[in-house]
């Protein structure tokens, strides 16, 4: 009988160990760089997971790779990537677009018109008849240097406000410089053709949507 009995108690503990073992494991657990490798003791593979991006940067853009120290099994995790993204998304999105004065416009508007295709301009111009004709073939012209503008602009302000969410803001804010580019051009030339006001000329261009139209005949 206690033969049985005591049978029966090292059946009992031999369970009790193996149901420990299986409960807290050793894992390696490191960036998939190879970088901050560490052992982690947890329950799963997907805790040992988790307390590692507790103890380090999730910042970082790279899987986690999770191997058990004795099975050489690996698991490899990337969820703290979606998270990661949306954040840099957010971060970028909510800084507030910067004020832009007139000086630092006009500024912006001197350094592109210096691209401003002018042998084409004088080209044509004897072929166009009024001052009407003129100021259009300098808006046309004009268009073709945009990206010079853009890229002065965000010399300016930063490359960071090229994203696409402030997409509306910079391009309301390169209508105004372009247009004061223009103005320029004009006093090169002594045209006499009408300046308009920038705030006109801006409120003219989102009412007819003109830029496209004249985008399209380039």
């Amino acid at each position: 009988m206690e033969i049985v009995v005591l049978l029966v108690s090292v059946v009992i503990l031999i369970g009790l160990f193996v149901g420990l073992s299986r409960l807290t494991c050793n894992y390696e657990v490191k960036w998939s760089n190879g970088s901050d490798s560490t052992f982690i003791s947890a329950n799963s593979p997907i805790l040992a997971y988790e307390k590692f991006l507790e103890e380090n940067s999730s910042d970082e853009s790279l899987e986690v790779i999770v191997c058990h120290r004795f099975s050489k099994t690996n698991y490899r995790y990337d969820n703290h990537l979606e998270n990661h993204c949306s954040q840099n998304i957010t971060t970028t999105s909510i800084k507030p677009f910067p004020c832009i004065g007139i000086a630092d416009r006009a500024l912006i508007a001197k350094e592109a018109i210096s691209y401003f295709p002018y042998d084409e301009y004088e080209a044509v111009v004897d072929l166009l008849q009024g001052q009407g004709e003129k100021r259009k073939a300098i808006e046309e012209l004009n268009l073709k240097i945009r990206v010079n503008y853009e890229n002065f602009l965000f010399e300016a302000i930063g490359e960071e406000f090229s994203h696409s969410s402030f997409k509306e803001q910079v391009d309301e804010e390169i209508e105004k410089i372009m247009q004061l580019g223009i103005r320029g051009i004009l006093k090169k030339y002594e045209t006499g053709i009408k300046e308009e006001s920038v705030e006109e000329i801006s409120r003219e261009i989102k009412s007819s949507g003109s830029w496209d139209d004249i985008k399209s005949r380039l």
